[in-house]
């Protein structure tokens, strides 16, 4: 049989990710998954049309993706505000939704730095809160661009070698509706760039920001 250690080992090593950053993007799949599997209703056509647009905004953290998760992660003085476009076009059973989405951000701080990104979506829709509320959890993943590098990118290409500019996009979220307003979303997302193991830009960790924001559906 293949012993995958050292393959796991030669990845974690080049990296830059830690071993807590591939635990915290499996369970977050898995969880996907799991909700997909207990969500309940069904969809009666594979294709439909919805689209919203979400208007969010945060600060981007010091640390990496798994420790960005955590409401006291340490944070930089770059602020985000962004806004993206998505439609969702195909519904699967159990309430799994897929669509895509564009969205453009200005990170400012200690100057002003434009963004933009696309990316294929998939969401879990409808996870019951009671009979008030539900609730939504999703990810996004495809590529960001930057028109310039903030400090903590300059930081970070410095120590990689790498360039920034072009990189992996990857977004989770969980959003919430109440059902008096059920096209009405509040949405927590991470908004995280990286170079996937050096694949993009010699990169590694590239930056995440902790998000908040309200989605419009139509």
């Amino acid at each position: 049989m293949l012993d995958r250690r050292p393959i796991l080992g030669g990845l974690h090593r080049y990296s830059g990710w830690e071993h807590g950053d591939e635990r915290m993007v499996r369970g977050f799949l898995i969880a996907l998954m799991v909700l997909a599997s207990s969500a309940s209703g069904r969809a009666d056509d594979l294709f439909f049309r919805k689209d919203s647009v979400t208007v969010f905004g945060g600060i981007y953290t010091t640390v990496n993706m798994h420790q960005s998760f955590s409401p006291i992660a340490d944070h930089d003085s770059t602020y985000l505000i962004a806004a993206a476009y998505r439609r969702e076009f195909i519904q699967l059973p159990w309430n799994v939704v897929i669509g895509g989405e564009a969205g453009v951000g200005l990170r400012f701080g200690s100057g002003s730095f434009g963004e933009v990104w696309a990316a294929p979506t998939i969401r879990v829709v409808g996870i019951p809160l009671g009979s008030f509320a539900s609730m939504s959890l999703g990810v996004s993943a495809g590529f960001s661009a930057i028109t310039n590098p903030t400090g903590l990118d300059r930081q970070r290409e410095q120590e990689h070698s790498g360039d920034t500019t072009l990189l992996f996009y990857f977004s989770p979220e969980l959003a919430f509706a109440v059902a008096d307003f059920p096209n009405m979303e509040f949405v927590l997302r991470l908004h995280h760039r990286s170079g996937l193991y050096g694949t993009l830009g010699r990169m590694r960790e590239g930056s995440n920001a902790q998000t908040i924001g309200v989605r419009w559906q139509f």
